[in-house]
Protein backbone atom coordinates (compact mmCIF):
# COMPACT_ATOMS: atom_id res chain seq x y z
CA UNK A 1 0.00 0.00 0.00
CA UNK A 2 1.80 3.42 -0.95
CA UNK A 3 0.88 6.22 1.69
CA UNK A 4 -0.73 9.55 0.42
CA UNK A 5 2.11 11.79 0.58
CA UNK A 6 4.29 9.00 -1.07
CA UNK A 7 1.35 9.42 -3.65
CA UNK A 8 1.56 13.58 -3.39
CA UNK A 9 5.58 12.59 -4.43
CA UNK A 10 4.76 10.57 -7.48
CA UNK A 11 2.27 12.45 -9.31
CA UNK A 12 4.99 15.81 -8.57
CA UNK A 13 7.51 13.86 -9.96
CA UNK A 14 5.57 12.73 -12.74
CA UNK A 15 4.74 16.55 -13.58
CA UNK A 16 8.33 17.12 -13.71
CA UNK A 17 9.44 14.12 -15.30
CA UNK A 18 6.63 14.91 -18.56
CA UNK A 19 6.30 18.24 -18.25
CA UNK A 20 2.62 17.55 -18.13
CA UNK A 21 -0.69 17.61 -16.35
CA UNK A 22 -3.01 14.86 -17.37
CA UNK A 23 -6.62 14.70 -16.54
CA UNK A 24 -9.22 13.33 -17.91
CA UNK A 25 -11.38 16.57 -18.09
CA UNK A 26 -11.04 19.39 -20.22
CA UNK A 27 -8.77 22.48 -19.03
CA UNK A 28 -11.22 25.05 -19.31
CA UNK A 29 -13.16 23.07 -16.45
CA UNK A 30 -13.62 25.12 -13.55
CA UNK A 31 -12.44 23.27 -10.56
CA UNK A 32 -12.87 23.80 -6.56
CA UNK A 33 -9.72 23.72 -5.05
CA UNK A 34 -9.30 23.48 -1.00
CA UNK A 35 -6.37 23.22 1.06
CA UNK A 36 -6.49 21.52 4.42
CA UNK A 37 -5.77 24.87 6.44
CA UNK A 38 -9.09 26.09 5.22
CA UNK A 39 -11.11 22.82 5.44
CA UNK A 40 -9.46 23.03 9.77
CA UNK A 41 -10.43 26.70 9.84
CA UNK A 42 -13.90 25.77 8.74
CA UNK A 43 -14.15 22.78 10.85
CA UNK A 44 -13.49 25.16 14.08
CA UNK A 45 -15.97 27.66 13.52
CA UNK A 46 -18.41 25.02 12.82
CA UNK A 47 -17.90 23.40 16.84
CA UNK A 48 -18.47 26.81 18.10
CA UNK A 49 -22.05 26.65 16.84
CA UNK A 50 -24.94 24.51 17.87
CA UNK A 51 -26.40 23.16 15.09
CA UNK A 52 -30.42 23.70 14.58
CA UNK A 53 -31.17 21.42 11.66
CA UNK A 54 -29.13 19.00 9.71
CA UNK A 55 -26.74 21.05 7.34
CA UNK A 56 -23.90 21.06 5.07
CA UNK A 57 -20.95 23.50 4.80
CA UNK A 58 -18.90 23.63 2.29
CA UNK A 59 -15.05 24.65 2.31
CA UNK A 60 -13.85 26.43 -0.77
CA UNK A 61 -10.04 27.73 -0.51
CA UNK A 62 -9.97 28.75 -4.80
CA UNK A 63 -11.74 27.93 -8.39
CA UNK A 64 -8.96 27.47 -10.98
CA UNK A 65 -9.41 26.28 -14.44
CA UNK A 66 -6.38 23.63 -15.52
CA UNK A 67 -5.29 26.80 -17.81
CA UNK A 68 -4.99 28.94 -14.72
CA UNK A 69 -3.73 25.78 -12.64
CA UNK A 70 -0.68 25.54 -15.24
CA UNK A 71 -0.20 29.00 -15.94
CA UNK A 72 0.85 29.54 -11.78
CA UNK A 73 2.68 26.15 -11.65
CA UNK A 74 4.67 27.47 -14.57
CA UNK A 75 6.04 30.40 -12.94
CA UNK A 76 5.99 28.75 -9.81
CA UNK A 77 8.04 25.93 -10.07
CA UNK A 78 10.04 27.34 -13.08
CA UNK A 79 8.31 24.58 -15.87
CA UNK A 80 7.71 26.60 -18.90
CA UNK A 81 7.12 23.92 -20.77
CA UNK A 82 4.22 22.79 -18.70
CA UNK A 83 0.86 22.21 -20.40
CA UNK A 84 -1.98 20.11 -19.73
CA UNK A 85 -3.47 16.64 -21.57
CA UNK A 86 -6.55 15.61 -22.00
CA UNK A 87 -6.85 11.96 -21.54
CA UNK A 88 -9.33 9.14 -21.67
CA UNK A 89 -11.17 7.87 -18.38
CA UNK A 90 -9.16 4.61 -18.80
CA UNK A 91 -6.09 5.82 -19.50
CA UNK A 92 -6.60 8.27 -16.47
CA UNK A 93 -7.22 5.42 -14.17
CA UNK A 94 -4.26 3.18 -15.87
CA UNK A 95 -2.03 6.58 -14.99
CA UNK A 96 -3.21 6.66 -11.17
CA UNK A 97 -2.48 2.81 -10.61
CA UNK A 98 0.98 3.19 -12.05
CA UNK A 99 1.82 6.07 -9.83
CA UNK A 100 0.61 3.62 -7.00
CA UNK A 101 -2.58 4.29 -6.45
CA UNK A 102 -5.22 0.82 -5.81
CA UNK A 103 -7.50 -0.25 -8.05
CA UNK A 104 -10.56 0.76 -5.82
CA UNK A 105 -8.94 4.29 -5.25
CA UNK A 106 -7.94 4.96 -8.89
CA UNK A 107 -11.53 3.86 -10.11
CA UNK A 108 -12.85 6.77 -7.61
CA UNK A 109 -10.84 9.33 -8.43
CA UNK A 110 -11.13 8.86 -12.10
CA UNK A 111 -14.93 8.99 -11.37
CA UNK A 112 -14.97 12.07 -9.60
CA UNK A 113 -12.45 14.02 -11.79
CA UNK A 114 -14.86 12.60 -15.17
CA UNK A 115 -17.77 14.41 -12.70
CA UNK A 116 -16.54 17.53 -13.33
CA UNK A 117 -17.06 17.70 -17.50
CA UNK A 118 -21.03 17.97 -16.12
CA UNK A 119 -21.82 21.22 -14.42
CA UNK A 120 -24.37 19.27 -12.49
CA UNK A 121 -21.14 18.27 -9.91
CA UNK A 122 -20.39 21.61 -8.72
CA UNK A 123 -24.22 22.84 -9.37
CA UNK A 124 -25.04 22.42 -5.20
CA UNK A 125 -22.04 23.65 -4.31
CA UNK A 126 -22.44 26.74 -6.70
CA UNK A 127 -25.65 27.48 -5.72
CA UNK A 128 -24.55 27.59 -1.67
CA UNK A 129 -21.42 28.96 -2.77
CA UNK A 130 -19.23 29.66 0.74
CA UNK A 131 -17.08 32.52 2.01
CA UNK A 132 -13.02 31.56 0.15
CA UNK A 133 -10.55 30.44 2.49
CA UNK A 134 -7.39 32.36 2.69
CA UNK A 135 -5.54 29.98 1.16
CA UNK A 136 -4.15 30.11 -2.62
CA UNK A 137 -2.66 27.43 -4.80
CA UNK A 138 0.68 30.17 -4.48
CA UNK A 139 0.65 29.54 -0.77
CA UNK A 140 1.51 25.90 -1.23
CA UNK A 141 4.12 26.71 -3.68
CA UNK A 142 7.05 26.35 -1.31
CA UNK A 143 6.03 22.76 0.17
CA UNK A 144 5.63 21.69 -3.66
CA UNK A 145 9.20 22.83 -3.91
CA UNK A 146 10.20 21.06 -1.04
CA UNK A 147 8.61 17.95 -1.53
CA UNK A 148 10.29 17.53 -5.27
CA UNK A 149 13.70 18.22 -3.45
Amino acid sequence: MTSQSSCAKNFYSLILFQIKLINNYSEDIQSAWTDPRDIAQTVLKAFKVVPTQNQVCYVLSQWLTGTELVAQLRVALNLPDLHWVTITDEAMQTSLEKIGMSKTMASEMMQMRAAQRDSKFYADLRAHEPEHGTVRLTDIVPALRKALG
